[in-house]
C-alpha cells in the first residue's frame, strides 16, 4: 500500500474520539503489511535509507552517504527517492570507504555512500 492508498483516520488527542477506529486501522494495515512481506519475492523488504549528506564529486556525480534500514541494494538497480517519486540508478557504492557491489540493512548497519546517475536533488 502506498501513501496515495493509505487510510485517514480522524481522531482528536483532546477528547479521545476515534481512538478505537484509529487503533483498529493501525492493526489492519500492519496486517496487511506483514501479508504483503509473506507472500513477496524472498520475503525481503524493500531498500530504504534515510540521506544524510548530498554532494556532488568531479567524476563521479551525486554522492548520497546514509544508513541503511531495510532491504538490499546493489551496483545498477533502479531506486526511487521518496517523496518525490523521481527515480535513479546506483553507479557504485561504498562502505568504509570501500567499494562493494551489494550492501543489505544488517543490525550494525554501516554507512554507505551511493553514486547515482542523472540525479538532481533539491533541497526544500
Amino acid at each position: 500500500m502506498g501513501y496515495a492508498a493509505a487510510p485517514v483516520v480522524l481522531m482528536s488527542n483532546r477528547t479521545g474520539e476515534g481512538l478505537d477506529e484509529t487503533k483498529r486501522t493501525l492493526e489492519l494495515v500492519v496486517q496487511e503489511a506483514v501479508t504483503a512481506l509473506q507472500q513477496g519475492e524472498h520475503g525481503q523488504r524493500a531498500f530504504r535509507m534515510n540521506i544524510e549528506r548530498v554532494f556532488t564529486l568531479k567524476g563521479h556525480g551525486t554522492v548520497v552517504t546514509g544508513i541503511p534500514l531495510s532491504g538490499e541494494v546493489r551496483v545498477d538497480d533502479t531506486l526511487d527517492l521518496l517523496p518525490t517519486g523521481q527515480r535513479t540508478g546506483v553507479r557504485s557504492i561504498q562502505a568504509y570507504r570501500r567499494a562493494t557491489q551489494a550492501r543489505q540493512q544488517t543490525h550494525a548497519s554501516p554507512s554507505i555512500c551511493a553514486t547515482s546517475r542523472r540525479t538532481r536533488f533539491t533541497v526544500a
